[in-house]
């Protein structure tokens, strides 16, 4: 039956004492309740001590010895216990408790430790085993655990103070011994736990968006050791072996200083009542005051605050953080999204299917950790990262490599819509890329292959480049339809000035403002038959010559490397002809060959079996005055001497001036130089026809305003005596 039931024991009167030999309580309701002061309404039923104050005018009595109580054996059975704290929300107290336990020699003295064993039973299956001693005043506690199902959000509200996260769902099983202290006035001073933990089924969520920061289906720690002070956090220890987690997801975000989310899960002294967000990328937020903190797990008062300002230099201050290890953590089948706001285009990627290790750290330990981890990019692209971290330490340390080859970049269409002005439609890409931070000094180095780049749609984006990026992206495609990006980086953090993202994206925007305005340096860079810097962009000619010399076919060999190693070009030959250069060398070819046609009619008159042709006849300078002054007769110029001695030289002027060249000559002229350099490109050097386009011929200066509108024409000065080129 329900009750307390006593058996055997004794009172003694004089000695004002009362033993009894075994105290029974079975199948009891009790109430307990802490106020919002922080004391347990129990502390109350023992008496501090102190005597009474007498009336005023009567003479003090003599204080009269208080009754002691001695319990021999003490027993609870399924003692139901229901606990009220005016420190937590209705939503995060504890539901109706079951007790059983036994304890030896109890008495009224609070100072006094006392052995106890009990099993604590809650309605959804939590259960706890401690056995130990417990003196309640002031609070000294160190017992034996065994932890069962404990259901982890019933700790939240205390732990609360000190975290920025929450615990929304979980399951702790452990067990190991535990030690509690509090100071004389209640507050809680010490909390010690040397043992095993076994985390299941765990959601933690950020205490402002109420996103899920950490989650995982099991987590082994069979190793832990902590050793916490709340008002001396700088004097506390966290030492937890090897750790396991098996399907876990972390939100992790790295800032734009090069921090990661992972550091601010504890909160800091110096935070104050900002509150951190652990999954906003915009991080700290302006927010009301942190939740009350409960007695018993304050930070230091108000007067042990200014005594620390008054006594603790800034360097000091760093050591009000507690010292913490882990030993090795494995990981299986884990799925990190992570949001890198240190890369300027700001993206998010999320790796799923991760299993590795990362090796022991320490925050007083200068050594870093080693790291490998493999998985997959969105269940899909091979990931590997590996190299040194340790998040833990004062000074910041990361040396990462992370190389993932073949994403498909459709899947950021969006973000090249932004940033390049057009849609993916086809494309994957490789990546290796090493960052070293150490303290606030940054190293990186971005190697990036993008194969099969094949853009899609325009979007209209105030974000884009301003730059050709359809050329520029057929420029740097290799034979392979391959483009090979190489961007190293340094830098200090701490500057205002310095942006990893923007120097990543201002080394981009460098190379195809590079590649776009200067294709045929870029070109001559990549062919193997002209040296770096080269002028590729155009071919000079003789006056009124179309026949290519050597330094032109080096040239050409130059040009034609470059389009062999980027398939993608098409290139456009646009011949030139120049009215006064060129007009003149065609009058005097006109006038040469009449020389030699006149000469060869004399040479078949006498010789019909000659085989010479007019372009293999020559004219010796003794026979030139006569061949002369015969066409000059011929074209009965002589008219115009009027029986005056005419020179040979004025002569030769006058059947020149009367050789006019028509515009259509030179344009034929202009014809024969593009078409005599794409035969040299097409036959010689097998660059495919379909890639050669030839344009119509053009007569006097490429661009009449004498600005030059294309990019090839910006390489050199123009000569109006040649062959420009265009790529595409």
């Amino acid at each position: 039956s329900a009750g307390l039931k006593l058996s055997g024991g004794r009172v003694d009167g004089a000695a004002q004492r009362i033993e009894i030999d075994q105290a029974r309580l079975e199948r009891t309701q009790l109430a307990l309740a802490r106020d919002a002061a922080g004391r347990i309404d129990l502390q109350q039923w023992f008496d501090s001590g102190t005597p009474a104050t007498p009336p005023r005018g009567r003479a003090s009595a003599a204080p009269k010895p208080a009754w002691s109580l001695l319990v021999r054996q003490a027993e609870v059975d399924r003692l139901e216990l229901d606990y009220t704290d005016a420190l937590i929300a209705q939503g995060k107290r504890v539901p109706r408790v079951t007790f059983s336990g036994k304890a030896k020699d109890v008495t009224l003295d609070s100072s006094r430790k006392l052995p106890f064993e009990g099993t604590v039973s809650l309605a959804d299956g939590s259960r706890l085993r401690a056995a130990g001693s417990v003196q309640p005043q002031p609070l000294n506690v160190d017992a034996k655990l065994q932890l069962q199902q404990v259901d982890l959000t019933y700790l939240d509200p205390y732990i609360a103070p000190y975290l920025n996260l929450t615990i929304a769902r979980g399951q702790l099983w452990g067990g190991g011994r535990l030690q509690l202290a509090s100071t004389p006035a209640g507050v809680l001073n010490r909390i010690g736990f040397d043992g095993e933990i076994s985390a299941n089924n765990l959601i933690t969520e950020d205490k402002l968006t109420r996103e899920d920061f950490v989650r995982w289906s099991a987590l082994a720690a069979p190793s832990v050791l902590v050793d916490w002070r709340p008002d001396q956090p700088g004097q506390s220890t966290i030492r937890i072996g090897d750790v396991a987690f098996v399907d876990f997801y972390a939100r992790v975000i790295l800032s734009q200083e090069g921090r990661l989310n992972l550091s601010n899960v504890l909160v800091t002294p110096d935070q104050g009542k900002a509150q951190v967000s652990l999954t906003d990328a915009a991080g700290v937020r302006s927010a009301a005051p942190m939740q009350a903190q409960a007695p018993g797990l304050n930070a230091p008062t108000a007067g042990s605050a200014q005594r620390s300002v008054a006594t603790v230099s800034g360097a000091a201050a760093a050591s009000q953080t507690p010292r913490v290890s882990i030993g090795t953590v494995r990981v299986a089948s884990g799925n990190v999204v992570l949001t890198d706001l240190f890369i300027r285009p700001n993206y998010t990627a999320n790796l799923t299917q991760l299993t590795g290790s990362i090796d022991a750290l320490a925050s007083d330990q200068r050594e870093p950790a080693n790291v490998l981890i493999t998985g997959r990019v969105d269940d899909d692209t091979p990931l590997e990262i590996t190299g040194k971290v340790n998040p833990l330490a004062p000074r910041t340390f990361v040396d990462l490599r992370a190389v993932a080859r073949g994403f498909d970049l459709p899947k950021i269409s969006a973000y090249s819509g932004r940033w390049a002005g057009y849609a993916i439609e086809k494309g994957k890409l490789s990546a290796n890329v090493r960052y070293k931070v150490e303290g606030d000094k940054l190293d990186a180095e971005n190697k990036l292959t993008i194969n099969q780049l094949t853009f899609g749609e325009k979007v209209d984006s105030r974000d884009a480049l301003k730059l050709p990026v359809q050329l520029a992206v057929s420029l740097l495609k290799d034979a392979d339809g391959n483009i090979d990006l190489d961007l190293p980086i340094s830098g200090t953090l701490s500057d205002p000035q310095f942006s990893v993202g923007g120097l990543i994206w201002r080394a981009i925007g460098n190379l195809i403002v590079r590649v776009v305005t200067s294709p045929f340096r870029f070109l001559a860079s990549l062919g193997k038959d002209s040296g770096a810097g080269a002028d590729l962009s155009q071919i000079e000619f003789s006056a009124g010559d179309a026949r290519i010399d050597d330094e032109d076919r080096k040239r050409l060999d130059g040009l034609a490397s470059g389009l062999a190693a980027r398939p993608a070009l098409t290139l456009d030959i646009v011949g030139y002809a120049d009215p006064r250069t060129d007009g003149e060398a065609l009058q005097r070819e006109r006038l040469e060959r009449a020389l030699r046609g006149t000469k060869l009619g004399d040479v078949r008159r006498t010789n019909k079996a000659s085989e010479l042709t007019i372009d293999t006849v020559s004219v010796e300078a003794s026979e030139r005055a006569g061949l002369v002054e015969r066409l000059w007769r011929a074209a009965k110029l002589d008219a115009t001497a009027l029986g005056k001695a005419v020179s040979e030289d004025e002569m030769e002027r006058q059947l020149l001036a009367r050789n006019e060249v028509a515009i259509d000559d030179l344009r034929q002229l202009a014809q024969r130089r593009s078409e005599s350099v794409r035969n040299y490109l097409r036959e010689e050097r097998e660059i495919g026809a379909e890639r050669l386009y030839v344009l119509a011929p053009r007569v006097g200066q490429p661009n009449q305003s004498g600005q030059a509108s294309k990019a090839s024409e910006s390489e050199t000065t123009a000569v109006a005596r040649r062959v420009a080129f265009e790529v595409k």
